[in-house]
């Protein structure tokens, strides 16, 4: 990941401004989606068998907030019904490591997370990082 413009070898022109390409945040090589689908539920179930929790006993389960189908594809994949996770991106869009927080905050002002109830956060970062946490509110 990276901007791979500015530098020596591919300086700041007016060119490379209009082509709108390299001067900005990229990857180099695309991730497969896997990476999250498949660690997603990997590290929930793990962080919940740590809790002695089940997805039953779940309220809420917050992801990273970059692509709304894979939220879709995991949820499906847990059996979990899509109404127990929450949405920014048609707000906001991806907004990286602020995205958990935002999602949360966002939740709890349209009453989706409720004092008492249970909810696991689970974020990841460029495909490479992955956390999962349980919090009761």
């Amino acid at each position: 990941m990276g901007i791979f413009a500015g530098g020596t070898k591919q300086p700041i022109t007016s060119v490379v401004l209009a082509e709108n390409k390299w001067n900005k945040l990229r990857f180099a090589n695309k991730y497969p989606p896997e990476v999250n689908i498949e660690g997603w539920q990997q590290i929930v179930r793990e962080v919940l068998i740590k809790t002695d929790l089940e997805l039953k006993d779940v309220n809420l389960f917050l992801w990273t907030q970059v692509n709304i189908s894979t939220i879709k594809i995991v949820m499906e994949a847990m059996a979990i019904p899509f109404e127990k996770t929450h949405t920014i991106m048609r707000k906001w869009g991806y907004t990286g490591s602020a995205c958990i927080p935002m999602v949360l905050h966002d939740a709890i002002e349209n009453g989706k997370l409720k004092p008492g109830d249970t909810v696991v956060l689970c974020a990841s970062g460029g495909g490479l990082n992955m956390a999962a946490m349980v919090l009761r509110y």
